[in-house]
């Protein structure tokens, strides 16, 4: 009962017939790339280690840019001039990427359902349309 109750929940990630390829490139495999890698890029294991905090605070600090033949200035200002403060930022913007990406689908979705109009059957019956005229008779009631 759980689980058809979830299976059902689930139900908007049923496959349809009213795309094709590059549709589900753009709005499934583009998004759940971008989602795949906004989660890898922000994956942290916690643990109650110094190093573990440390990272997390630099982090969450703004992190800056030192020229591998430069020593690393000691004056803040030197410091605070060569802050790089996006890197903390990547995967929220990765992940509405994604969403940016998913917003067309969606959008095609609500319009065609709601336009009174059944893509589906307009698919199917246009597909239907190829078949020989036997077997048209045949699935056409008569």
């Amino acid at each position: 009962m759980v689980l058809q109750n979830m299976f059902s929940a689930l139900s908007f990630l049923h496959y349809r017939k009213d795309d094709d390829f590059v549709d589900r490139l753009s709005y499934f495999y583009t998004s759940s790339f971008l989602i795949m890698m906004a989660v890898l890029v922000s994956f942290k294991q916690f643990t109650a280690s110094w190093e573990a905090y440390t990272e997390m605070y630099c982090w969450a600090q703004n992190t800056y840019w030192v020229p591998i033949d430069q020593d690393i200035p000691v004056d803040i200002s030197e410091r605070e001039y060569r802050q790089i403060s996006y890197y903390q930022w990547v995967p929220f913007f990765l992940l509405i990427q994604a969403f940016l990406y998913y917003i067309p689908c969606l959008m095609w979705r609500f319009m065609s359902d709601k336009s009174g109009m059944s893509v589906r059957s307009s698919i199917f019956l246009r597909s239907f349309e190829r078949l020989t005229a036997s077997s048209r008779l045949g699935g056409v009631p008569v």
